[in-house]
């Protein structure tokens, strides 16, 4: 996570102000970022390939089944509906992102759903609309179902419910993201150098927080 918090921020900042010296392998920070985003897309796709050609297929051989809510028993749609009514519903705070609201503050390493969904308006006619609704950390993120060793993620109980969250409008689209923001540095753009020594100071501090 500080990676991208500090070094990754660190050369957007730099690109942001057109900062183009080389680093000791010959890079520009562009090139940097560029490098960065070709490697990390491959780390995360080889985590998607372990996660569905190994890590589930290893648990359903041990009878554990994390479950889809398409998957679920009618028993079990009953449980997660009534723990989202109960334990989830009451928490969450949906917030829709138009002309007249600016985008939500999205607190670092928060995990959301950006939901699409179409409004009615006064004239009978529907138009698209964008909100947020961030998954509860307080929560636990895995639900253990009734019926054995099964499980359902949270995020699916509550896409499964979402609609009561925006009554009266059509959810169309749905997908979960997680938030890392930069390092909030105030520094001088107009000196790419200052940029550099906020950059040491502040992996000075997490280094000195760590020990």
């Amino acid at each position: 996570m500080n990676f991208f918090n500090v070094r990754v921020a660190s050369l957007r900042k730099m690109v942001s102000v057109k900062y183009s010296e080389p680093d000791a392998a010959g890079m520009t920070p562009k090139e940097q970022l560029k490098a960065i985003s070709k490697r990390v897309h491959a780390m995360v796709a080889k985590q998607y390939r372990t996660l569905t050609r190994s890590l589930l297929p290893s648990l359903r051989h041990r009878k554990i089944y994390l479950r889809t809510p398409e998957e679920l028993t009618e028993a079990q749609r009953d449980f997660i509906g009534d723990y989202f009514h109960q334990e989830v519903f009451p928490i969450l705070t949906p917030m829709a992102v138009d002309a007249s609201r600016p985008f939500p503050f999205l607190s670092d390493g928060s995990m959301n759903m950006a939901v699409r969904l179409a409004r009615p308006d006064g004239d009978g006619k529907h138009h698209d609309e964008f909100a947020t609704v961030q998954i509860p950390g307080g929560v636990p993120r895995v639900i253990h179902l009734p019926g054995g060793d099964e499980f359902i993620m949270l995020e699916d109980v509550i896409r499964t419910f979402v609609n009561e969250l925006f009554i009266g409008s059509t959810i169309k689209e749905t997908a979960t993201f997680r938030v890392t923001r930069d390092m909030g540095l105030d520094v001088d753009e107009a000196d790419a150098s200052d940029l550099i020594k906020e950059v040491q100071s502040q992996l000075k501090k997490n280094v000195s927080v760590v020990v």
